[in-house]
């Protein structure tokens, strides 16, 4: 079962792997499904706006539950939103998880710290819900850094950067851009989350934190001038410390990828090459 199936990351594993796995897909009547690959075998939905979540573990042997489904709380400030997904959601998940007896629950999580955003702070609060079910309940707990790709969200760092260069814009307002980060690909990101299910049941019972990152981490300053070089912009300034760093900005975070790299996991695709994809990427499609 996963939540967040129409979304970047939950869409993009289904197509990769929808020959491997069977999906039950909780969605909402009005999602788009356009980003779906079209097969009536692998994929199942259920509108969360529309049926009892107890339809859904009523009607199918689940193996593990995914949640995938984030509200990060750019587009939409309603904090009730905000809530519903990241808190009210999972937690129903758990409680239905634990009541029919699922053995596994794999949540996506983030680095940052709780107090940054309402978004983080939702995240938070559901972790420590999630360690509760951990008696009962194997929970995964997968840390995730700043991961991109082509066709992502432009309201995402990298695809918000990118965007504002291959417009010209005139200039882009940013911070000192001292931040450390450790950039993934999708396609990374994807494989690890592979890679966890396939090793699920070789996992110990109980609560797990698992962050999925790069090896090597960047400023925020010079992911800015590598897209700069590789869009051949020349117009576009990029406007350093015109913004304050948010409250509670993590400056670079500790990431500890043992258990990842532990199951055989490593990242295949350079911040380098990543980044000249996407740029190809939406160069051609812009044409």
């Amino acid at each position: 079962m996963i939540t967040g199936g129409t979304g970047y990351l939950g869409s993009h594993f289904i197509n990769k792997f929808h020959t491997k796995y069977e999906f039950i897909i909780l969605k909402r009547s009005f999602s788009d499904v356009s980003k779906l690959i079209n097969s009536n075998n692998s994929l199942k939905f259920y509108n969360l706006d529309k049926i009892n979540l107890m339809e859904v573990f009523d009607e199918n042997e689940i193996d593990f539950v995914f949640h995938c489904a984030t509200n990060y709380g750019r587009s939409d400030s309603n904090k009730i939103n905000i809530l519903n997904c990241n808190l009210t959601l999972p937690v129903s998940l758990l409680q239905l998880s634990k009541q029919y007896n699922i053995k596994y629950f794999i949540n996506t999580d983030t680095i940052l710290d709780k107090g940054v955003s309402h978004y983080s702070l939702s995240k938070s609060h559901f972790n420590e819900w999630f360690k509760i079910f951990s008696d009962e309940i194997t929970c995964l707990n997968v840390r995730l850094e700043h991961f991109y790709g082509p066709n992502d969200d432009k309201t995402k760092f990298i695809s918000k950067i990118l965007d504002s260069l291959l417009n010209n814009s005139e200039q882009i307002d940013l911070t000192k851009g001292d931040q450390i980060r450790y950039f993934l690909h999708i396609e990374d990101v994807l494989d690890a989350f592979d890679i966890i299910i396939s090793n699920i049941s070789e996992i110990n019972n109980g609560y797990h934190d698992i962050d999925l990152g790069s090896v090597e981490g960047i400023s925020i300053k010079d992911v800015c001038f590598k897209l700069k070089e590789l869009t051949k912009n020349k117009r576009t300034f990029l406007n350093f410390g015109a913004l304050d760093y948010r409250k509670n900005e993590i400056m670079n975070p500790q990431l500890n990828l043992k258990f990842i790299l532990d199951l055989g996991w490593r990242s295949k695709i350079s911040l380098e090459n990543g980044l000249k994809a996407i740029v190809e990427y939406e160069q051609k499609i812009a044409k």
